[in-house]
């Protein structure tokens, strides 16, 4: 017979503990005790970081687009989890939460899960992850809706008008909708503003869900999904419970078509590259370019389309430090004029972006805008526009024939002009009436700042 030592119960229990968990160590010794379902799967070699697929338990493989991971759940899900897994581009060293985790399906926002930081905890490319349940709702195109649309602005707004079924207007479920598109060849992502339906008559209504696009949205046939944010208010409207979010996906698919070609932006790099941003680019049309300054010679090229927004041109070395009016003619398209400072400028030279006889400044830029200017006589008022603009000491004549002579405008000061009061400030100065006849240079100078602008590129001519 085995002999029983006497040793009270409590300390076979501790020893027992204290065995397991010396066993527990001894099996990974200096190692976190990490699952490998946490670590998500590498199945591209890019060093872009990226997520590039996500399986849930259950349901099957997450849509994604852009930035989100949107999971839709069938109508017959019961759990209130799901779980994903995800894989990645070799470019993600760490995932958090961590692949496997569980998300509530009801909650308060959607989840968001950082794939980089910077180091010191804070996450710096993220996605959002939108758990959504099948909509109890049926929502369809109105009739008269178009469901394709051809963009023409840099800006471009839309409206899409749909008719909403099985609306339950006694019950206490409030629910706010947003449109969602999705680009069917390149899965650019495009989430709309949140809007109520309206002349709800019974269990219909009506949904007018309208904003604008952004920019850089490619033309293309997108999939179109209704998002619904749904959530349980009291008697005066507030969100009381749990928020929801519920998916409805229509049937005819969202078409961007290009209009002419726009040009909104336009940039010089400290490369000397002029860089123009815009919608409706063709790769097989020229943009024309050209540069006009009174003090070098005129420009003229053509610029490189590298897709629909997006063109270049080389500039030539020499005009690494001038300021330009820039005209852009895209083929079959809006003419564009901008103002085009040295990117030399612009840290800590003052700007002039606009000169003319005082009252003719006009809020809209058109293409008269930066028109040539008439001679000036001694005493003639002009009004400028200058950046920064509460910062300039002094404003200055520069004359062409002889540097060294300047003449300083007097009566300098800040105003708004009329019809744009609160838009934005000028400064009114007065041509001295000692000024000689001749061509010259106008520039400002900044308070305790010896740097002096550019000169704006038309030469002032006095007569």
């Amino acid at each position: 017979m085995m002999k029983i030592t006497n040793v009270p119960m409590k300390k076979h229990v501790a020893f027992a503990v204290l065995l397991l968990l010396t066993g527990l160590r001894c099996t990974r010794p200096n190692q976190p005790d990490v699952s490998p379902i946490y670590t998500p799967e590498v199945v591209s070699p890019s060093t872009d970081p990226a997520i590039v697929a996500a399986d849930v338990d259950g349901v099957g493989k997450a849509v994604i687009a852009g930035h989100s991971v949107i999971v839709k759940l069938p109508a017959d899900y019961t759990k209130s989890t799901v779980r994903i897994v995800y894989k990645v581009t070799a470019a993600v060293t760490e995932i958090f939460p961590a692949s496997g985790s569980t998300i509530p399906v009801r909650g308060s926002q959607p989840q968001t899960v950082c794939i980089q930081n910077n180091g010191r905890g804070q996450c710096t490319l993220s996605y959002q992850v939108f758990v959504e349940t099948a909509s109890p709702l049926t929502i369809a195109t109105d009739a008269n809706s178009s469901m394709r649309q051809t963009r023409f602005g840099y800006s471009q707004q839309y409206g899409l008008d749909l008719a909403v079924g099985n609306l339950k207007p006694s019950s206490s479920i409030t629910r706010t909708f947003r449109l969602r598109l999705i680009h069917k060849t390149t899965g650019y992502f495009f989430l709309g503003q949140s809007t109520y339906p309206t002349l709800v008559t019974g269990s219909t209504g009506r949904l007018r869900l309208s904003g604008t696009f952004p920019p850089d949205m490619p033309v293309g046939e997108y999939s179109v999904s209704i998002q619904a944010v749904a959530c349980q208010t009291d008697d005066i409207g507030r969100c009381v419970g749990d928020i929801s979010y519920e998916w409805s996906d229509l049937t005819e698919p969202f078409v961007l078509v290009a209009g002419e070609p726009v040009v909104g932006q336009s940039s010089l790099r400290t490369n000397n590259t002029l860089v123009l941003k815009g919608v409706n680019f063709d790769t097989a049309k020229p943009l024309s370019v050209s540069l006009t300054n009174d003090f070098t010679a005129f420009f003229t090229g053509q610029a490189v389309v590298q897709d629909q927004f997006t063109a270049v041109l080389a500039m030539p070395a020499t005009f690494a430090n001038q300021q330009f009016r820039l005209d852009l003619l895209p083929s079959g398209g809006t003419p564009y004029r901008a103002l085009l400072p040295a990117p030399s400028s612009t840290a800590t030279r003052p700007i002039i972006g606009y000169v003319g006889r005082f009252g003719t400044f006009r809020a809209t830029p058109s293409i008269t805008y930066l028109s040539v200017l008439t001679p000036f006589e001694p005493g003639d008022m002009l009004e400028i526009d200058c950046y920064p603009p509460a910062d300039i000491a002094e404003i200055r004549l520069v004359s062409v024939s002889d540097t060294a002579k300047t003449y300083a405008l007097t009566a300098g000061k800040l105003f708004f002009p009329t019809s744009l009061v609160g838009y934005v400030q000028l400064w009114q100065g007065t041509i001295p009436t000692d000024t000689p006849k001749g061509d010259y240079g106008l520039v400002v100078r900044r308070i305790n700042n010896q740097a002096l602008s550019l000169p704006y590129y038309q030469k002032i001519r006095v007569n």
